[in-house]
């Protein structure tokens, strides 16, 4: 859910890794998959709302 605030700093660190993606596939260059993780405690780190649940950090 997009309107709960605890859910700002999951779908930060998503974009996030979606838009690099999409990034690298635009400039034909080749993409590793970041670490999700680290994208999501930097949200964290940086005071973003976080609390909801993560799939696969639960």
């Amino acid at each position: 859910m997009l309107s709960a605030a605890d859910t700002a700093a999951r779908n930060g660190a998503g974009w996030d890794a979606c838009l690099a993606a999409l990034d690298a596939r635009a400039h034909s260059r080749s993409f590793e998959r970041p670490q999700w993780k680290e994208l999501y405690q930097a949200y964290v780190d940086a005071g973003v709302p976080s609390g909801a649940p993560v799939p696969g950090m639960d």
